[in-house]
């Protein structure tokens, strides 16, 4: 475990991978509901580091080659689970 936050909306978002000074071709969530029960994954790119979380979205900023920083909102779409639930 990378980092651990607590979303506004109940779940708890683990990175499973570092972040470092030199690019990674992603970095890797995992979504898991307040029972612990895996919920999904989230992936990133390398430039963009995630800082809040809520219902349906996640904040990340992402710095541009002279260190400028943007803040982007991502909408989380649900996807559908091998047994073909919504989560």
């Amino acid at each position: 475990m990378a980092a651990l936050a607590l979303g506004t909306d109940g779940k708890v978002y683990v990175r499973t991978n570092e972040m470092h000074e030199q690019p990674t071709p992603a970095s890797h969530w995992l979504v898991f509901d307040a029972a612990g029960q895996l919920l999904g994954r989230l992936e990133t790119g390398s430039n963009v580091s995630l800082s809040a979380f809520g219902v349906g979205f996640v904040l990340g900023q992402v710095r541009d080659q002279d260190g400028a920083a943007r803040t982007y909102r991502y909408a989380i779409q649900p996807s559908k689970d091998s047994t073909g639930t919504v989560r």
